[in-house]
């Protein structure tokens, strides 16, 4: 069943995704950072609002199981008393030929009395993409009346509002920020704009006083497309040293069906804690997550651990991981997944092996398009592991624990997850599950089989 998945990056930064085996195209929707505002030094001056960002919209072509980096730009800095403000960062997807949104130009300030600086103008230059519109531009500061006004960040309805006089500009319907309003005779730093691309508000200095501008709203990416096979939503994580417990921090999106959370554990405990392993892990008021897998060998004081829940509650939550003894290492992850129903996973087998540089753990999946998750421990081993291709890596808390995943396969067949880095005499735990898509065929439905780990 093809769902519609629509992914949003709102955190100014630098991101990676892949998509799933089916997915050959994804629509890029972009907001460039707004502008910045000026800041001023002397009496009765204001600073120059900043510009709010540029909307885009692209087609991108995509390969399934390329990482492709998003970008999303971060709002212009706040001019320092004296100094110009800074131009909003760009937001962009897969590669900077393919989808670019500019940013939002940047307010002026400077040093003088009695005086206005100058705004910042919307523009589309620089746009990479089939549709832009520009951000709404800022107003110039007043002497006697206050600093300049934040242009409204772009949208897909039409380009950010112009700011007017001492009043921000509004942003476009459907995710444009809205301008930051400007300070009046009563004097006062900058105001920033607003999420998406909002330019910021300037300053206005009504007696000696330096007055700093103000920064503007973050850019965004939004990445849409649709697939049947197995998607990663999200991805949280936690790393707990010498703790009787841990917590991972996930997102389960609302509007979808057929969706799954899945935890990896890999958990390690002090020599005097012999066989210590996960109790528990739970979910909130929900149910607690099924244990599918455990792997881990008395006296080796690791295990490596999946456990699952179908549909789980939309909405930020927490998993709380609780092992059977205090002072545990633990490293986990969770994932939610889409396009899974509520026996995506089963009890499989993982393997344990000594006194080797590396090891290996392998599965037959059941059904075409499978996606295989592993997780491995190099319980004594001072480096390593290393993930062989076409593995991907999820997860790397520290130079001894992975998690791992190979793209979705077809068709179904044996799928070996091989690790290497370790020294000689290293001891190993790993395992290794399969999750396939739902429906699995039409008119049928197949539980997922136990499926053995086998290590080398």
């Amino acid at each position: 069943m093809a769902q519609t998945i629509t992914k949003t990056y709102s955190t100014a930064g630098s991101f990676n995704i892949r998509f799933p085996s089916d997915v050959t195209s994804v629509q890029a929707q972009m907001w460039g950072g707004g502008g910045g505002a000026g800041g001023v030094s002397g009496t009765k001056s204001g600073g120059g609002g900043g510009a709010g960002g540029a909307y885009v919209v692209s087609s991108v072509t995509v390969t399934a199981g390329v990482a492709y980096p998003v970008v999303v730009g971060a709002g212009g800095t706040a001019g320092a008393a004296a100094a110009n403000g800074g131009s909003g960062d760009a937001s962009w997807f897969a590669v900077v030929g393919s989808a670019l949104a500019p940013g939002g130009n940047f307010g002026t300030g400077g040093s003088g009395n009695n005086t206005g600086y100058g705004g910042g103008a919307g523009g589309t230059t620089g746009a990479i993409g089939t549709l832009a519109y520009m951000g709404g531009t800022a107003t110039t500061g007043t002497t006697g009346v206050g600093g300049g006004a934040g242009g409204g960040g772009a949208s897909d309805t039409g380009v950010g509002g112009n700011a007017s006089g001492l009043t921000g500009g509004t942003g476009a319907l459907t995710g444009g920020g809205a301008g930051g309003n400007a300070r009046g005779t009563a004097g006062g730093a900058g105001i920033a704009g607003t999420a998406y691309g909002g330019g910021a508000g300037g300053p206005y200095s009504n007696n000696t006083t330096d007055r700093a501008g103000a920064v503007g709203g973050a850019g965004a990416v939004v990445l849409s497309y649709s697939t049947s096979d197995v998607d990663i939503y999200s991805i949280g994580s936690v790393t707990i040293d010498n703790a009787a417990a841990g917590t991972i921090v996930y997102t389960v999106p609302s509007g979808y069906t057929q969706t799954g959370l899945l935890v990896g554990v890999l958990c390690y405990c002090f020599p005097s804690q012999s066989g210590a392993k996960i109790a528990t892990i739970t979910l909130g008021t929900q149910s607690p997550v099924a244990k599918i897998q455990q792997v881990g060998p008395a006296g080796m004081n690791t295990y490596s651990e999946w456990w699952y829940l179908a549909s789980p509650l939309s909405g930020i939550g927490s998993i709380v991981i609780t092992p059977s003894a205090p002072l545990a290492y633990i490293r986990g992850i969770a994932m939610t997944l889409l396009n899974v129903g509520t026996s995506q996973a089963d009890a499989t087998s993982g393997t344990t092996n000594t006194s080797t540089a590396t090891t290996s753990v392998s599965i037959t999946t059941v059904t075409d398009r499978s996606i295989v998750f592993s997780g491995v421990q190099d319980a004594t081993g001072s480096s390593g592991p290393t993930p062989s291709s076409p593995q991907i890596t999820l997860y790397n808390p520290d130079i001894t624990d992975i998690f791992s995943y190979t793209q979705a396969k077809t068709p179904a067949g044996t799928v070996t997850h091989t690790y290497s880095g370790g020294a000689a005499s290293d001891s190993w735990d790993d395992a290794i599950i399969s999750i396939y898509p739902y429906p699995v065929a039409a008119g049928s439905f197949f539980p997922m089989r136990t499926l053995l780990g086998v290590g080398t």
